[in-house]
């Protein structure tokens, strides 16, 4: 890109500043960005930087503004990826501009925004829309981590608590930041208790459900009330499914050794044929629970790949698991404050 060329040039800055920029979805956002990072490092030329940062979060509000979140539709799902992540890194900008003047509740809007617009678990699904965005920006995934910092600065500690609860659900690497910042609270509620009260507000009611098992018994959802389950939608015809069917193996052997049956997986074989699944189970000597979908539970759950796992709550409610190869270390964090696995075990076979 020529601002990339012109990084050490004020004056050819300027005059690419000038110059119109076109071309496909987001394109145009995406280097005036940069641009704007590349010209706000001269004094010169920050106000022409601030012009094009307020103008691209125009463009980008009306861009984001038209997708509604949409599983079924691959390609609106990655532009709304898209546009999000890009309007989540220009408030981000928006805000550390007027930090440095000291306008600290004109930031604190902004960081707010960047938190909010910052990828949620459907644009996570098709992290590849935006990845090279993140890369070329030097930007982070998200955002509410520092306006999190932000407002403990400010002395707001339960809204910061509140922004790191949501952060913490779809970040678990991060759970071990919040037990720590709960546990500093004057608070006489376990943190446990805590969690389990916030994530109830927040997620959604898990759908009832009633499958046919391999060996014909029914099985439903009432029948897990009151443990956590976690809940693999795969099929034998799915490569990536079939990779990991022993680390789900693993986590079975794990929950039924240590759980005292308070932690259940169950497997849900989809689009697939009951024949096919028993010799599967079988040629692999996979122990675990499997029932054959009916094509309503995928619906009822919104799933659009495979595979992907949901986490049951105690309560009901349930959350989407990462679909990255870390998914077992997310479930382990999710159940850490429980006492209800030998967390020794568990970092040492997970």
């Amino acid at each position: 890109m020529k601002a990339q060329q012109a990084a050490n040039s004020p004056e050819k800055l300027k005059e690419i500043a000038n110059l119109p920029i076109g071309g496909q979805y987001a394109r145009a956002e995406r280097y005036r960005l940069l641009l704007f990072q590349i010209m706000a490092k001269y004094s010169s030329l920050l106000p022409a930087a601030v012009n094009i940062l307020d103008r691209t979060i125009t463009d980008l509000r009306s861009q984001t503004s038209r997708f509604e979140l949409d599983r079924d539709n691959a390609e609106q799902l990655s532009k709304r990826a898209l546009s999000r992540y890009l309007l989540a890194h220009a408030y981000f900008l928006k805000a550390q501009q007027l930090l440095e003047t000291d306008d600290n509740d004109g930031a604190t809007g902004l960081l707010k925004l960047a938190s909010e617009y910052s990828p949620d678990a459907a644009d996570r699904s098709v992290r590849g829309s935006y990845f090279y965005e993140m890369a070329l920006l030097g930007g982070e995934e998200e955002y509410s981590m520092p306006y999190v910092l932000h407002l403990q600065k400010l002395g707001e500690t339960q809204t910061a608590l509140d922004v790191y609860v949501e952060h913490a659900l779809y970040n678990p690497e991060d759970m071990k930041g919040l037990r720590v910042f709960y546990r500093g609270l004057p608070s006489e509620e376990s943190f446990a208790d805590f969690w389990r009260g916030k994530t109830s507000a927040l997620l959604p009611q898990a759908p009832q459900f009633t499958l046919t098992s391999l060996d014909n018994q029914e099985v439903s959802l009432s029948d897990y009330t009151g443990k956590w389950l976690l809940i693999d939608f795969w099929g034998t015809w799915c490569r990536p499914c079939v990779a990991e069917v022993q680390d789900i193996q693993r986590l079975h052997n794990i929950f039924e050794r240590s759980s005292e049956g308070k932690a259940k997986l169950l497997s849900v074989a989809c689009r697939d044929k009951r024949e096919a699944v028993v010799n599967f189970m079988k040629k692999e000597a996979l122990t675990y629970s499997v029932v054959m979908a009916d094509n309503r539970i995928e619906a009822a759950f919104e799933i659009a790949s495979y595979p992907t796992k949901v986490l049951i709550f105690p309560n009901g409610h349930y959350l989407r698991i990462s679909s990255s190869r870390e998914w077992m270390k997310q479930v382990k964090e999710y159940l850490l404050d429980e006492g209800i696995i030998d967390l020794e075990e568990v970092n040492t076979k997970l």
